[in-house]
Order: structure tokens, then C-alpha cells, then sequence
């Protein structure tokens, strides 16, 4: 395709030392953060699916576009192009939408209290291009924590948290403009922290880093719940799934202050924890079963804790059992003497129906990889990590870019 002779130009200059060096060390560096969204990165109508990374100590992303395997470059095609947000990006998320609907943005949270309204689609006029300078949207609050955010008719609804402050704010934003039409306030909890949305688009659920509830809100209704958790949590994924008692809604957090995780049945209001040999560091809950792990298992969900591990976690009849551990680190993983997994995102993966570019699997998780400091993980001193992760859903994860070892 037209960015090949650019990628080839790209490679020399970022060839470093190794030869078997991922193509995109150096580049994405620590991430912060990142997402997956749909996008059209070159603005020629193309449906491809792109995750787009938060840099550390950088005022700006870059988008991996996942659909072609390569970096989205700027407009001179030799070097990634970079997407201006604030100084202090603390989240990142893609827009959820029903499966027959879509809205042609990303949001970025920033520190300073400004939602980055980041386009990944050209305006329907192509007038504004795909990943031209965001629209800011200031919330009104500085120091917000987490956001989710969800497509309902022609708005986008946002939700953010401020653990500091003890409320939420939830921001109506125009689908089609991207400007700011609503933000009120909520008082929630002692120190609301994240945030999922399940796929159906009924249920947000907000954990709490000092309340054993999670907030559950229908909305449909706009009513909210509490729903015993048993413990302080943090990160949350939420999904209706069949775990061998048929369609239920789920959440699934991690208690960093327990080092636990929590199997939420948000329907029975009831809860199983299972305590972890390491402090957790982020989790990965598929939202359906048609992809196994783990010798066949198709009721599984991983975590990722502060040396390096991935633990992965039989979930079979609502119940939370350690099925596996694996260190990430060795060299046909990721090949890194120490890092601490930030994130693990997926889904499915747009194919480019014009290309022969092979994804070699449709499910696939990414992973945000930074050092991990020797305080951490009592292993002498921290190293620089230039390289993320990714790995098929159900499979270990390898460097980003780099070729896959037996």
C-alpha cells in the first residue's frame, strides 16, 4: 500500500541496536493509556480499527492503526503523526455505540479538568480530518480521574469521576458536532473511580476506592443502585455473560488494597473474591465465550499484577478459581527484564476487505506497558520500556511489532 515505502524509511531510523527490534520501539514508549476505536485514519472512507496511545510526559498521541499492523503517520508519511491534547492526559476511551451505530469521535481526559473531543473520521462536508486538532471541552472541575462514554440517539453521554471530591459529573456532548450541551453534577460514594458501561448499553457501574458497594446506574431509567462488593475497588470491566448459569450482567474489579479480585452478579447482588499472590495491575474480561483459553476454557478472564505476571482466572459457574500464571517477561512474551502491565484492552478487529493484510486472528488484546520501578518490585533499579504489548484474545502477549517466537 501507499505507506509502505515510508514504513521502510521508518524502520532504518528506529532500527536502534537489536536486529529483531520491534519497528515501534522508541516510539509509543511508556503509555499511560490507550484505546481502541473504530477510525478512518487516511480520511479515504476506509472502516479500520485503531488504538490510539497516550505517550508519558507528552502533550500529544499516536495512533496505531490495527487494521494494517503500522503506526498512522503524518502527512509527509515519515513519522507518526501526532495528535495535540492537553499536558497531563490521565484517560482515554473510545465512544460505545449499538453494533449498527457508530459516532466519528474519541474523548481524551485531561488532568486540568478538559475533555479532548479527538475526531476519528472526517466530517461528513471533509472539511475537518480524521485526527485534526481536537475540540477542548472544558467540565467545569479540575483533577477528574476516570471517564466512559456511550451514544444514545444524536448524544454522547460521558460520565467522569472526581475520587477527591466524591462526585461524578455526567456531560451530554452533540454526536455529530462534538460540542458541549449539558454537565450536572452527582454526589456518589466516598471516592468514585472507574467506569464501564456494558455493551447493551443499559447498566454503568462505577467502583469505589473507599465504599464495599459498586454504583450501578440504569440507563434507561436514570435510577441508581448500590451492589455489595465486599471490598475497595478499582479497576472494573462490566459484561453479560453465560458463566453456567445462564445470561447474566457481570462486574469484574480489582482491589488493589485487598490485592484480590471481585466476581460481581449484578443481577443477584451477589459477589466471590479471590485473593492474589501480587497487587493487581489491570484486568481483562472477554465479553463473550467464543474465544478459549487456557486448554479449552471458555469462562476466563485475566489479570495482570506488579511483577510482571498474568494470572489467569477460571470463572466456570459464577466462581473464581486460579487457573494459570505465566510470566510475561521471558523472552518469547515480551522480552523485557522489568515492566508492570498498565492496561490490557480488546475486541474485534476491522479487516480491511480491499487489503491482503492478514490480522491473524480477530480478537486481540493490547497491552500498555511501562518500567516498573525496583520499589514495585523489590528488583533492583527500573529499566525504560520502549515497547507495548499485543497478543490473539486467549493467547500471551508479545512486543508490538515484533515477529511472534515458538
Amino acid at each position: 500500500m501507499k505507506q509502505y515505502v515510508a514504513i521502510a524509511l521508518i524502520g532504518i531510523l528506529w532500527a536502534g541496536c537489536a536486529k529483531d527490534a520491534p519497528f515501534l520501539s522508541g516510539i509509543i514508549r511508556r503509555a499511560k493509556d490507550a484505546a481502541i476505536t473504530p477510525c478512518d485514519p487516511y480520511n479515504d472512507g476506509a472502516k479500520h480499527t485503531c488504538v490510539v496511545f497516550n505517550p508519558l510526559f507528552s502533550n500529544h498521541l499516536v495512533a496505531y492503526d490495527a487494521s494494517f499492523s503500522e503506526m498512522v503517520l503524518a502527512p509527509i508519511r515519515y513519522f507518526p503523526l501526532k495528535i495535540p491534547v492537553g499536558n497531563a492526559t490521565v484517560d482515554l476511551v473510545a465512544i460505545k455505540t449499538k453494533p449498527n451505530e457508530s459516532v466519528p469521535f474519541m474523548l481524551a481526559l485531561d488532568a486540568s479538568g478538559k475533555i479532548f473531543v479527538v475526531r476519528t473520521a472526517p466530517s461528513d462536508d471533509k472539511k475537518i480530518s480524521s485526527f485534526a486538532k481536537p475540540k477542548e471541552i472544558d467540565i467545569g472541575d479540575p483533577s477528574p480521574y476516570k471517564m466512559a462514554a456511550y451514544l444514545s440517539g444524536n448524544k454522547i453521554h460521558v460520565f467522569v469521576t472526581f475520587p477527591e471530591g466524591k462526585k461524578i459529573r455526567i456531560i451530554e456532548l452533540n454526536a455529530q458536532t462534538g460540542e458541549r450541551e449539558n454537565n450536572i453534577v452527582k454526589m456518589l460514594g466516598a471516592k468514585p473511580s472507574h467506569i464501564a458501561i456494558d455493551d447493551d448499553l443499559l447498566h454503568a457501574v462505577i467502583s469505589d476506592e473507599e465504599d464495599n458497594n459498586l454504583h450501578v446506574q440504569n440507563l434507561t431509567t436514570s435510577a441508581w443502585s448500590d451492589v455489595g462488593a465486599g471490598t475497595f475497588t478499582g479497576e472494573v470491566s462490566f459484561a453479560k455473560r453465560d458463566l453456567g448459569k445462564g445470561s447474566k450482567l457481570y462486574a469484574l474489579a480489582l482491589s488493589k488494597k485487598d490485592s484480590a479480585i471481585v466476581l460481581v452478579d449484578i443481577d443477584a447482588s451477589t459477589h466471590e473474591t479471590a485473593k492474589l499472590n501480587e497487587k493487581p495491575t489491570a484486568l481483562y474480561f472477554p465479553k463473550d465465550s467464543q474465544v478459549s483459553c487456557c486448554g479449552g476454557l471458555k469462562a476466563w478472564a485475566q489479570v495482570a499484577t506488579i511483577q510482571g505476571n498474568i494470572t489467569y482466572l477460571d470463572l466456570t459457574g459464577g466462581v473464581l478459581k486460579e487457573k494459570e500464571i505465566v510470566d510475561a517477561k521471558v523472552r518469547k512474551y515480551m522480552n523485557v527484564g522489568h515492566l508492570r502491565i498498565g492496561q490490557m484492552i480488546g475486541g474485534s478487529i476491522i479487516k480491511d476487505t480491499k487489503s491482503e493484510h492478514e490480522l491473524g486472528c480477530e480478537r486481540k488484546i493490547y497491552y500498555t506497558v511501562i518500567s516498573a520501578s525496583s520499589r514495585e518490585t523489590g528488583y533492583g533499579a527500573p529499566v525504560e520500556v520502549e515497547a507495548q504489548g499485543v497478543s490473539c484474545e486467549g493467547e500471551l502477549p508479545r512486543r508490538l511489532g515484533a515477529k511472534k517466537e515458538d
